[in-house]
């Protein structure tokens, strides 16, 4: 009998595979046409930004089914932590394409 995985398994899985830091530059690059200047700061301040990020996100959120929070909250935090320690920055753009498409 095959052994399944669980999909939070599979998710650990993806995320401790080499994360393709390109991919998401490029949304700190292009930036989103209505994000702030601020947005767009490579920052060496994870948790700040990453509070930032999340504040903003949350506060511009239509609703409350749409706010990042609990296991969701907690994977874009291993998504952008993962980004972080391989770039040695991340960027509120960043943080919120990640929540855009998890969202």
């Amino acid at each position: 009998m095959k052994n399944l995985q669980t999909f939070e398994e599979f998710l650990n899985e993806s995320i401790n595979e080499k994360m393709d830091t390109k991919y998401w530059i490029g949304y700190h690059d292009q930036g989103m046409s209505y994000a702030a200047d601020e947005f767009k700061i490579k920052s060496k301040d994870f948790e700040d930004t990453f509070d930032e990020a999340v504040s903003d996100w949350n506060a511009e959120a239509d609703g409350p089914e749409n706010r990042i929070k609990g296991a969701s909250l907690k994977k874009i935090e291993k998504m952008a932590m993962e980004f972080f320690k391989i770039e040695k920055w991340i960027s509120v753009n960043v943080i919120q394409a990640m929540i855009m498409q998890e969202s």
